[in-house]
């Protein structure tokens, strides 16, 4: 079954199978095929860590899903949501997003990212640290939804839509190792135990 919906999807331009493969093999990744009830999924493991992409679909819309589950050690909260696509927290993916705005104070990290994204959490020389230049340019340069990190002190979850779904290798590697440098840095921090 998962076969046909590939084929109906990378019909109706939903995704392109043969580039998520590429993706994954790029990442030294697992694809997993689109079935009639979730789109395709490309999982991997960094330091430990399963790093899973998803397409999710929603109204008509395709966007990127990260989702990181982690064990931590610090009581954490950070919530990047973009500026410009102020539709994107009118439907239920980014409701969630637009609440968590709500509960956090405004960070200032960036010039770049403050004219693109609101950038509220909890802890604010602990974001800092996590948010270096270059992750910082690959950011600006995304077309990044929302992105966030909530942790309690004992487990913790990063994740992120990013606006349709990524359709250029290079796009996707650079979205790819930055996750694995901001992973890198929540180590450091100890955020991540």
């Amino acid at each position: 079954m998962g076969k046909l919906i590939d084929v109906v999807s990378d019909t109706m331009g939903c995704t392109d199978t043969e580039m998520w493969k590429k993706f994954a093999e790029n990442i030294n990744g697992k694809h997993e095929a689109a079935t009639a009830l979730r789109g395709e999924k490309i999982s991997t493991e960094y330091k430990g860590l399963d790093i899973k992409y998803d397409i999710v679909s929603f109204r008509g819309c395709s966007y990127t899903r990260l989702r990181i589950d982690f064990k931590s050690s610090k009581s954490f909260n950070l919530v990047l949501g973009t500026k410009y696509y102020i539709n994107f927290y009118l439907n239920i993916i980014g409701m969630k997003t637009a609440i968590n705005l709500l509960k956090y104070k405004k960070i200032y990290l960036d010039d770049r990212l403050s004219n693109k994204f609101v950038i509220k959490g909890k802890n604010e020389d602990l974001i800092r640290n996590i948010f270096n230049d270059k992750i910082l340019r690959i950011l600006n340069n995304s077309d990044i939804y929302a992105f966030e990190i909530n942790s309690n002190g004992v487990s913790g979850k990063m994740q992120s839509m990013i606006f349709k779904y990524m359709e250029n290798i290079q796009y996707f590697s650079t979205f790819h190792n930055m996750v694995c440098s901001i992973i890198d840095n929540l180590e450091e921090l100890k955020v991540i135990a």
